[in-house]
């Protein structure tokens, strides 16, 4: 082979048997991790994104699969010897899911209204259960914005597989500075005491909005307390004209 000796110390290095018993060159790696990628990639044609998201995260994905299969008592079945028929892999698993389902009385009382819960106990989020259709809507939003540039879109929230996974993402700590901006202008806009209104809207504009995210954080929580003590003392008048319209003689 006419390569640099640097190339082929490397190819040689790298070069390895097939389960059938002949000699492969390096490339017989490269085509190990390309069908170890093409399961994780969406049914039809794979775009570059996709081919990069799979490849970037392949490490994690595989480790991720090893440790689903481990759970559930599987064995993996790239390291099943090749006796072993597809059929029997899936058996495999169904008998296991099974034994899962029957120890923790997963199905019993099927007609029993109650919080969704996962075989390992815990809670799971209400809306999990429309996870296709919102699946399917975030993807059509995503091809708009993508692909129709001129189309206004917004893509829709994530599917949440727990009410903390929820909980976290519309926290207002875990926002960027674009949308903790949006929510104090919303605030602002809400307030209908006009002074104190004007003040806030005022320090935000000749300082915070140039400052870093937690003094975004800081400004937030106090124009929110204020347009709550503002709600507050408007519901508390509110009741209190109420009370004494009723005993008014």
């Amino acid at each position: 082979m006419i390569l640099p000796e640097p190339l082929h110390k490397f190819v040689r290095e790298n070069q390895s048997l097939g389960k059938k018993g002949k000699m492969e060159d390096m490339d017989f790696q490269l085509e190990n991790v390309n069908k170890r990628s093409k399961s994780w990639n969406p049914v039809g044609v794979p775009t570059e994104e996709d081919w990069m998201r799979t490849f970037r995260n392949l490490k994690k994905l595989d480790q991720l699969r090893c440790e689903v299969l481990e759970r559930i008592g599987c064995n993996d079945p790239r390291l099943l010897p090749n006796t072993e028929s597809r059929h029997d892999v899936k058996q495999n698993e169904i008998t296991a899911w099974r034994k899962r389902l029957r120890e923790t009385g997963y199905l019993m009382n099927p007609m029993t209204e109650r919080v969704m819960m996962s075989t390992m106990g815990d809670e799971l989020d209400a809306q999990l259960p429309d996870f296709t259709s919102a699946a399917l809507s975030r993807r059509k939003a995503h091809f708009k914005i993508t692909y129709q540039p001129n189309a206004a879109s917004e893509i829709p929230e994530p599917v949440f597989v727990t009410p903390q996974e929820r909980l976290d993402y519309h926290d207002i700590a875990n926002q960027t500075k674009s949308v903790i901006s949006n929510r104090i202008k919303e605030l602002l806009e809400k307030m209908q005491h006009s002074d104190t209104r004007n003040a806030l809207e005022d320090e935000w504009n000749s300082f915070v909005k140039q400052q870093k995210k937690a003094d975004y954080l800081t400004f937030f929580a106090k124009v929110k307390d204020e347009l709550d003590s503002e709600q507050f003392l408007a519901k508390t008048d509110s009741l209190s004209e109420r009370e004494y319209l009723k005993i008014k003689p």
